[in-house]
């Protein structure tokens, strides 16, 4: 029998954040993104969504369709925001998309404080999440969950799957369709994907790995007994040639590394934990800075690629594609009105 750490139980109780403030704190990280010359106006974000809108050719779909069947001559392209940091850059943006017609999906990071916070072994959600929470509900965009399990194991001491199981049931409770989740960080940070506790989406189905001298469970829960259809990166085995890049990968995630073309060739085109599906993936991850990921016929990786350069490329992309264009609200919070 696996030996595991011991994890305290996952309780909860009410925060200390209203609505404002949960508003004021995250426009604290908006600031703090433009001081660090990361930030985009949200017009970046609109002449995203209007160069969508404007072509025929892209089937823009929730990203639980994004591996459905594709209409001949159609492009399918699923708009993904992690929400990891701010709540009204990704408000204003869901509610662009309903006013465009257009799908988008939403995952709520569990482990920020916009959300909760971890007090003497408690989680704490906050109140003023849920009545923003239900704003998002109103525009008829995907939810789901950025699940963050790792966090809350190593850094808490708490049950991770636990803690997964009873926000899902929340969100739901709160009138939340939730039908998929996505993983919060990557390997790099802890040495495993936050995806692993799941059967089957583990690597080589291991069923634990250990951090700093704690044991964690892997490979302990069923998607589909927490009524999931999805993780959002439909995560499936690593190309074979890719796995000597294991021990390097888990010991190198400096600060700046989602704009590190080294790490970006790491962790979007050799990835030894796991492959997308997609063909295509599409980042921004700082102003006016992309990465593009083609991950089939062939692995091609662009760095530091501006927006207009995005456009281009989108319109150039051949039919019968399918393509997942990931944007951090954090990202387009410049200017941004109250």
């Amino acid at each position: 029998m696996a030996f595991f750490s011991s994890f305290k139980s996952y309780r909860t109780g009410t925060g200390p954040l209203d609505r404002q403030a949960v508003i004021d704190w995250s426009y604290a990280i908006n600031d703090s993104m433009k001081k660090a010359s990361l930030s985009n106006p949200f017009s970046l974000y609109a002449r995203l969504v209007e160069h969508l809108a404007s072509a025929q050719n892209f089937d823009v779909r929730p990203l639980a369709e994004l591996m459905q069947p594709i209409a001949e001559g159609k492009v399918r392209i699923a708009l993904r925001h992690d929400l990891d940091s701010t709540l009204p850059a990704g408000l204003k943006a869901a509610r662009l998309l309903e006013q465009t017609g257009m799908a988008g999906s939403f995952y709520f990071l569990h482990t920020t404080r916009y959300y909760g916070e971890v007090s003497q072994g408690v989680f704490l959600r906050q109140p003023g999440f849920e009545s923003l929470l239900h704003d998002f509900i109103k525009t008829g965009c995907e939810i789901g969950l950025h699940i963050d399990p790792l966090h809350l194991y190593l850094e808490h001491g708490v049950d991770g799957v636990e803690a997964v199981r009873e926000e899902l049931n929340w969100l739901r409770q709160a009138g939340a369709d939730v039908k998929g989740i996505v993983a919060h960080n990557s390997a790099a940070l802890y040495g495993a994907e936050n995806f692993e506790i799941f059967h089957g989406l583990s690597l080589g189905n291991r069923q634990k790995f250990k951090w700093k001298n704690i044991t964690v469970p892997l490979h302990t829960v069923n998607m589909a007994d927490l009524g999931l259809q999805y993780e959002g990166n439909f995560p499936g085995p690593p190309e074979p040639d890719d796995a000597y890049l294991l021990s390097h990968y888990v010991t190198q995630c400096p600060p700046d590394c989602l704009r590190r073309p080294d790490w970006q060739s790491i962790y979007f085109s050799h990835n030894p934990v796991f492959s997308r599906p997609n063909d295509i993936s599409l980042w921004l991850v700082g102003r006016d800075q992309w990465v593009i990921a083609e991950h089939r016929p062939v692995r091609r990786l662009y760095s530091n690629i501006t927006s207009n350069e995005i456009f281009t490329f989108l319109d150039q992309i051949s039919p019968q594609r399918r393509v997942v264009i990931v944007v951090h609200p954090e990202y387009i919070g410049d200017e941004l009105e109250d």
